[in-house]
């Protein structure tokens, strides 16, 4: 299956199962492990995807291998997230700290950096919108972005959420599009998002360099714009990175039309233009 929400759980049981201890602490699948208290709350949760492949003349002899590889549809992962009110603000603090590892050796996804999906922190209320600082999906590829279109598995509707594009698949070519100066990820990065009431979701993002000497060498910066519309949604964003000193710029429009439950149609265009 495939789950593109960051707070999706795996566990033993039946689908939807929940248990509670009544004192604040909660499981439920899909979910994860929730504590909550008077302060603020704080989740445990974690994904496994196991994909065995079958293939054929896999050498010079014509061997066949059935062997685990990559995770064909969500990377594996654990994490945790949590939120606290700020007082009467109305904002409240809010945090992701996100490692992703490999299924078939138990090896991080990135070797040496243990939250390599996320590491951030920020702030959030309704009125405010989203604003993170640190590790995070550079926003093109999120469900504010192409992440409506460029992947049929992903969400429908425009969220403040990332994700956004399945693991390994023939439609993952096009998140390389819908990246920044260093990936589908961003480093050093300040993102805002935020959801209006007549259906439009905006964000914006900046990341910094993070190179002495050179404040824009490998910045990159993002703004998107996308309507919720029920069957039908839009969205679209333009990106401008410095890569090695060279600018890359994106620009991208698309949607998708939900026919019933069942059949939903996405249609979109990438333009992406590369100085080398």
């Amino acid at each position: 299956s495939t789950v593109q929400q960051p707070q999706a759980a795996v566990a033993s049981g039946d689908a939807g199962s929940s248990a509670s201890s009544g004192n604040g602490v909660s499981f439920k699948q899909g979910e994860g492990l929730n504590i909550k208290g008077s302060a603020g709350s704080l989740t445990l949760y974690g994904l496994i995807d196991v994909s065995y492949v079958h293939s054929t003349n896999a050498d010079k002899s014509g061997h066949s291998v059935t062997s685990p590889r990559v995770a064909w549809f969500s990377g594996n992962r654990w994490g945790l997230t949590g939120r606290r009110p700020l007082g009467s603000t109305g904002l409240d603090a809010i945090f992701r700290l996100e490692s992703e590892f490999e299924s078939q050796t138990g090896d991080m996804d990135t070797p040496g950096v243990l939250f390599n999906r996320d590491a951030w922190a920020g702030v959030e209320s309704q009125s405010f919108g989203k604003l993170t600082l640190g590790r995070q999906n550079a926003i093109a590829r999120d469900p504010v972005a192409s992440g409506i279109y460029g992947d049929p598995y992903g969400s429908a509707a425009p969220t403040l959420e990332e994700g956004g594009y399945t693991n390994n698949n023939n439609f993952k070519q096009l998140v390389f599009y819908a990246g920044s100066a260093t990936g589908t990820r961003i480093d050093n990065g300040v993102v805002w998002k935020k959801k209006f009431d007549n259906g439009l979701v905006a964000a914006a993002q900046y990341q910094f360099g993070g190179i002495p000497g050179s404040f824009a060498r490998g910045s990159s910066e993002t703004v998107s714009l996308a309507y919720a519309g029920g069957a039908y949604n839009l969205a679209g964003f333009v990106t401008s990175a410095d890569v090695a000193g060279r600018r890359d710029r994106t620009y991208s429009l698309g949607g998708n039309y939900q026919f019933g439950p069942l059949v939903r149609v996405n249609a979109g265009y990438f333009h992406y233009t590369a100085n080398q």
